[in-house]
C-alpha cells in the first residue's frame, strides 16, 4: 500500500460562480493518498452537479482507479473551500503576514457536489490561497504525519502573482518544499505541477511572461531534483488547461475551472503519479 500527499488544488474547491479569486493552486498543501494496487472504489465515480467543482482530488482519484489503482487521501481536512459571504476579492495572506484564520480552523468545511458518495474518501491538507514561500514551512509536518510515498504538488501561482517572488524566488521555494518533503521522509516521489495561464490582469501584464519563464525554469529543474530513492515527476498543467492571457474557456473568471476543467487538471496528475 503507498500513500500520496497532495500540495495544491486537490482537495479544497470552491463552488462554481463564487467569484472568488486567485490561483489555481490557491488550496495549498497535500492530501495523502494510499494506493491500494488492483482495487477499485466504484462509488468514487459518482457524478457532481455542474453547479460545484468535484475537485481535482476527487477527479484524481477517478483518474487513478481507472489506471487499476485505488487512492485512500488522508490529511487534517475533508471539505471544499468554505463559500464566503459576497464581497469584493481580495488578495491571500503575503509571507511573514499572519492569516485571519477562525480559532476552527482553515475555512474547508465546504460541501462536495451532489451526488457524490459520502462514503468518498476526501481527506486532505488544501488551503485556498497559500504559496510555496508557505508551504515549504508546513510541508514537513504533515509527510511526518501521514507519511506519504508520493506528494502531488500543484504551487507556485499566488507567489507570482501577488508579488511573493518572482521565477527563481518560486523554485526556490518548490526545491525547498521538496528538501524539507524528504527530511521527513526520505524516500518520497513528488509528481510537480507547472503553473497553467490566466486571463490577463489590468497592471499585471508581466504575468504570462513570468509564468512561462517559471514553467520553463521548474521542467529543466525537476530532472536534477530527481533520484531513484525519491523521483520527481513533471506534471504539465499548463499544456492541458485551456486558459490564456486573451481568452480562458476553462475558467469561469478568467483562471479557476468547472468540473470539466479540474479534469485537465487531474488526468496528468495522475499519469504522472502512476
Amino acid at each position: 500500500m503507498s500513500q500520496a500527499l497532495s500540495a495544491g488544488p486537490y482537495g479544497a474547491s470552491v463552488p462554481a460562480g463564487s467569484g472568488s479569486q486567485g490561483a489555481r493552486e490557491v488550496r495549498a498543501t497535500s492530501p495523502v493518498v494510499r494506493r491500494h494496487e488492483g482495487e477499485g472504489r466504484a462509488e468514487r465515480h459518482a457524478h457532481a452537479r455542474k453547479d460545484m467543482h468535484e475537485t481535482g482530488l476527487r477527479r484524481f482519484a477517478c483518474a487513478d482507479v481507472r489506471r487499476g489503482h485505488d487512492v485512500d487521501f488522508v490529511g487534517p481536512y475533508k471539505g471544499t473551500k468554505t463559500p464566503a459571504a459576497p464581497a469584493a476579492p481580495a488578495r491571500p495572506a503575503l509571507q511573514g503576514e499572519i492569516e485571519d484564520v477562525p480559532p476552527e480552523g482553515p475555512p474547508v468545511v465546504g460541501e462536495y457536489a451532489a451526488g457524490v458518495s459520502p462514503d468518498f474518501d476526501s481527506d486532505h491538507f488544501a488551503v485556498w490561497g497559500r504559496q510555496a514561500a508557505q508551504d515549504k514551512n508546513l510541508i514537513g509536518r504533515m509527510v511526518a504525519q501521514y507519511e506519504p510515498d508520493l506528494v502531488l504538488v500543484g504551487l507556485g501561482f499566488n507567489d507570482m502573482g501577488w508579488f511573493v517572488s518572482g521565477t527563481q524566488g518560486t523554485l526556490n521555494s518548490m526545491k525547498e518544499l521538496i528538501d524539507n518533503a524528504r527530511a521527513a521522509r526520505p524516500g518520497v516521489g513528488f509528481a510537480v505541477a507547472n503553473v497553467p495561464q490566466r486571463s490577463l490582469i489590468d497592471g499585471r501584464e508581466d504575468l504570462p511572461a513570468t509564468t512561462a519563464d517559471y514553467n520553463d525554469l521548474l521542467a529543466d529543474a525537476v530532472s536534477s531534483w530527481s533520484s531513484p530513492a525519491s523521483p520527481v515527476e513533471l506534471v504539465d498543467w499548463a499544456g492541458g488547461y485551456d486558459c490564456g492571457p486573451v481568452d480562458c474557456p476553462a475558467g469561469y473568471d478568467g483562471l479557476h475551472g468547472d468540473a470539466v476543467a479540474d479534469a485537465s487538471l487531474a488526468e496528468p496528475s495522475a499519469r504522472a503519479a502512476a
